[in-house]
């Protein structure tokens, strides 16, 4: 409510912007506010085309405006759903938008919502002052009732009196009634003009000052709202509404806007004429559906192949109740002419339309007996034919189950269509997936024939669904490296054609490379970059998961976990939660956390029913945990793995390997599934490889195991697997078979442990992460403790991962009633705004936000902590029963920034922000040590110590230095208190 006042408001500089405007009356004109803004545009190109022009026009500083994007054409809606992809846009738009609503979808995937509510009565109240100045209490609290927080209701109550209605329209309509014919006349031929008009001087200030204009910078005029446009046109009589609506027409060079206003003029041979030209040069099958449908629903005496033909193109636009109203006029045309030859003529084409658009409905029966009726037509043609064919192959196929008949109807339609010469995407597509489910090795052919059939003809849709099957049988035959020459083909197709569906072929296409290639480092580097695009929703998912599998190969389990997580937790679908299952399984799984990898593969069980293949890889990666938890493998996770498709063969086998107690059978066991692995998976083929070899080293055969590890270490290394590295050097080490160190693999580093202990997670889970004796992490933590000074593994974390800033911070620590301490960020005195982050996704890589939630053990304090030592703002509670939480929280703030204590009774106490540099700097000053003496025994310069120095007297307010050494001591023993 009151968008178009604020887009109005925000758009006053329209220096870097440039506004369409959706117009109700031409709401059907194609790309009519596009060319009402960029006149060089042809009409005659298709969406994708005049958005990549448009992306050139507007530059990169220019945004583009939509203004009641519900009153757009559906030509200009789908160049705005393919700008969203782009650059930026606003857009402006009602609650339940109609044909709108697949746009706004868009929109909502990629950008930000700003829902605008009705205003409050205090609001609403200030608004009807500012329009009515001294206006009397009961004359405001009555606007106020019945504007119901609308801000164009509240406007014309306070400017109009005296005119009430709970409808806006009713509203508008009583404000208008103080217009005169003349102005009313003027107000209503601006509303259906679809552009801004010049009024004289006159008349535009008359209308202007009763709020119903707005006057652009160039003098020229629209409607305010859309609804005052509407109210104006309904105030008109019908006769004197028609007249304007011919004047419109007898003015358009444009045949398609002259149709529209012909039709509303009351004028049938005309608009017929109109729209017999507009369509020959519609841009899209959705234009030329609407003239077809003007054509036929206007020609006088009615016409059968004018309602024959508008209803062959609804059914191809996807409007089928009106293709079904279309063809139901037909049947009653069909029956009432008396020349058999015309019938036997019309009929065939009627019959397939029908059929489209019944099974396009899923009304199988009807679809049923349209086909069956056709297919018995003596001297159908075999275009006809063909289609209706692969109509009903699909109905057997995917209703009845009917297989082999799908498939006999499949090459039948492919062989008809072949014969009459026409597109036989459609026959070849309809038998590919036939003998996809019969699992012919054929459908291939027949689906890349479909496919770049359709690619061809520049069938976006057609082609990309095509291609999607194609990769979801590649991957079920076991064949995914098939999948990567097919994603570069749709993504050269769709690079000009549609950012949205080449930022999902980019996706896929990162998931087949990874699985193929094992190129993980490249795949991460990709994936970062096409995360600053645009991506729909199922592109964004498809690109988290490859992103996270890539980040485990390449040793970054913990971002992994982070990254799943949010894969995870945002799955739009079936398919997409057991790809995230699968990932977040795996990574957990690596990073250490058994028991909770464990009930993540769990969870996604039940989507292994689905035959999803994430959900039956998570399920795996599960029992691989529960393994070295010495938890049973139990029969559901084991029966989960036997999805039956061939590339999951391997699998059931390493499940069986898994769960075998002979160490020689399970070595054969994971030998082949390494087998099975291969060309499907590079990176599961290496993981039952190093499965082989410790299990061949436990069945006693250690040559034949110090063999297969070695090759396996090798491999593993060339493609940089760098947690199979670790586990193969660590089994290499408990078999005492490693004289010389591997240059491979490295050990990990104090600093690698550290951040493990930052992140919170426990000696055992850093140990099988990194493939080291727990022993080694303590030791790790003990010297990175007595380095530091520290009194906890957390604090020597905190230090050694992220050391003190010079940036001052400051933060407010509140005792509350019930004993819960609130920790705060304080800006200006003020609590930094915006929370993106809780505390318990562990936001990592963010920077600058405000990190919200409860903390209720450490390792959610090391998140927090975490993140406020990287530059975000705090705002947590620690509950009562807590208190030693809170205390290693507020420990590590007073490193980094001044603390303020707020005791129940609201007295406070500030304490200074101290490191263990300032602690010793001061002592030594306490104890009349000078500052030159103070700089060797601290082993800095004498120049820094002074640095530090002056900083802590600005934050102690002191004027001089020993001012600022007993503040400080105060501090200190005010802290230690």
């Amino acid at each position: 409510m009151g968008k178009s006042a604020l887009l109005h408001t925000a758009l006053r500089d329209r220096t870097h912007t440039t506004v369409l405007r959706g117009v109700r009356a031409l709401a059907d004109v194609p790309y009519l506010p596009l060319r009402m803004a960029f006149s060089e545009l042809p009409e005659t190109l298709q969406p994708s085309e005049i958005a990549a022009r448009l992306d050139v026009l507007l530059g990169r500083q220019r945004v583009l405006v939509v203004d009641d994007l519900h009153w757009c054409d559906n030509a200009t809606l789908a160049v705005i759903a393919e700008l969203a992809m782009r650059r930026p846009l606003v857009v402006t738009t009602r609650p339940n938008a109609g044909a709108a609503e697949a746009v706004i979808d868009v929109l909502v995937a990629v950008g930000e919502v700003v829902e605008v509510h009705p205003l409050n009565d205090e609001d609403a109240a200030t608004l009807v002052r500012r329009r009515r100045p001294g206006a009397p209490v009961v004359d405001v609290d009555r606007c106020v009732r019945q504007g119901h927080g609308r801000p164009l209701d509240l406007e014309l109550l306070a400017t109009h009196t005296g005119h009430a209605g709970d409808a806006l329209g009713n509203l508008a309509i009583g404000a208008l009634a103080v217009l005169s014919d003349d102005e009313l006349t003027a107000f209503a031929r601006l509303a259906i003009a679809g552009h801004p008009v010049e009024l004289e001087p006159l008349m535009r200030k008359t209308l202007a000052e009763n709020g119903f204009l707005t006057v652009l910078d160039d003098g020229r005029c629209e409607p305010r709202h859309d609804m005052l446009a509407e109210a104006a046109l309904d105030l008109l009589p019908l006769p004197r509404r028609r007249q304007l609506h011919a004047e419109a027409a007898d003015g358009c060079s444009d045949a398609a806007a002259a149709a529209v206003h012909l039709v509303a003029a009351g004028l049938p041979a005309q608009a017929v004429a109109a729209a017999t030209e507009a369509m020959t040069v519609a841009p899209t099958v959705w234009s030329r559906a609407e003239f077809a449908g003007i054509i036929a629903d206007h020609t006088d005496p009615p016409n059968a192949h004018a309602h024959l033909a508008a209803a062959d193109a609804m059914a191809l636009a996807g409007r089928y109740p009106e293709a079904t109203r279309h063809l139901n006029c037909l049947d009653e045309l069909l029956a009432e002419i008396g020349n058999p030859v015309v019938r036997d003529q019309l009929r065939p084409t009627a019959l397939l339309a029908r059929a489209r658009v019944t099974w396009a409905v899923t009304d199988i029966d009807s679809a049923r007996v349209s086909i069956a009726a056709a297919l018995e037509l003596d001297g159908l043609p075999p275009s006809i034919a063909a289609e209706l064919l692969a109509l009903r192959s699909r109905i057997r196929c995917r209703v009845d189950w009917d297989v082999a008949g799908g498939i006999d109807d499949g090459r039948r339609s492919v062989e008809l269509a072949e014969r009459a010469g026409t597109s036989a995407m459609s026959a070849h597509s309809a038998l590919g997936l036939a003998l996809l489910m019969a699992g012919d090795p054929a459908w291939q052919d027949e689906l890349l024939s479909a496919g770049r059939l359709a690619a061809a003809s520049d069938d976006l849709h057609n082609a990309s669904t095509v291609y999607d099957t194609m990769f979801f049988g590649h991957l079920l035959a076991g064949d995914p490296a098939r999948c990567a020459p097919l994603a570069e083909e749709m993504i050269a197709f769709t690079e000009q054609v549609s950012a949205a569906w080449n930022g999902y072929f980019r996706a896929i296409s990162l998931i087949t490379r990874l699985h193929v290639d094992g190129d993980h480092l490249l795949v991460c580097q990709e994936a970062e970059h096409l995360a600053t695009r645009r991506l729909t929703v199922k592109a964004a998912e498809a690109r988290r998961s490859a992103h996270a599998m890539a980040m485990v190969d390449s040793g970054n389990d913990l971002d992994a976990v982070q990254l799943a997580t949010r894969a995870l937790a945002v799955a739009s679908d079936d398919s997409s939660r057991s790809t995230a299952s699968w990932a977040l399984a795996e990574a957990l799984w690596l990073s250490g956390d058994l028991a909770r990898a464990v009930e993540v593969a769990d969870a996604s069980l039940e989507l292994t029913a689905g035959g999803f293949p994430g959900a039956v890889n998570a399920a795996l990666a599960g029992l691989w945990a529960k393994r070295e938890l010495g938890l049973p493998l139990d029969e559901v996770s084991r029966a989960a793995t036997r999805s039956g498709f061939p590339n999951l063969a391997a699998a059931a086998t390493e499940a069986d390997a898994l769960s075998e107690t002979d160490p020689a059978t399970a070595c054969q066991l994971f030998e082949l599934a390494a087998e099975a692995w291969r060309g499907v998976s590079l990176r599961s083929e290496l993981r039952a490889r190093w499965a082989a070899g410790v299990a061949a080293l436990e069945a006693g055969d250690e040559p034949g195991a110090i063999a297969r590890l070695r090759a396996v270490e090798h491999d593993a290394a060339e493609v940089g697997v760098v947690w199979l590295t670790r586990r193969v050097a660590s089994t290499l080490r408990a078999a005492a078979r490693r004289p010389l160190p591997n240059p491979s693999h490295q050990p990990p580093t104090g600093h690698e442990v550290m951040l493990r202990v930052a992140r919170g997670q426990t000696s055992a889970m850093i140990a099988h992460a990194l493939a080291v004796k727990p022993s080694t992490v303590e030791s790790h933590i003990r010297h990175a403790m007595v380095r530091t000074g520290a009194r906890t593994r957390l604090q020597a974390a905190s230090r050694v991962v992220l050391p003190c800033t010079d940036s001052p911070r400051a933060f407010r620590a509140c005792w509350c009633p019930d004993g819960t301490v609130s920790l705060q960020t304080v800006t200006s005195h003020r609590l930094d705004e915006r929370p993106l982050a809780e505390v318990a996704m562990a936001p990592w890589s963010l920077s600058t936000t405000l990190v919200t939630g409860t903390v209720r053990t450490h390792e959610e304090a090391a998140s927090a902590l975490l993140c406020v030592l990287r530059g975000a703002s705090i705002a947590v509670a620690v509950p009562a029963a807590r208190r030693v939480v809170a205390s290693t929280l507020l420990d590590e703030l007073r490193r980094i920034g001044e603390v303020e204590i707020v005791e129940n009774g609201g007295t406070s106490t500030k304490l200074l922000a101290v490191n263990e540099l300032d602690n010793r700097l001061v002592a030594l000053l306490a104890a009349g040590v000078t500052m030159t003496e103070a700089a060797a025994q601290l082993g800095y310069s004498r120049r820094t110590l002074q640095r530090r120095l002056i900083r802590l007297r600005d934050r102690s307010e002191s004027a001089t230095t020993a001012e600022t050494v007993v503040a400080m001591t105060r501090a200190l023993q005010e802290r230690e208190t």
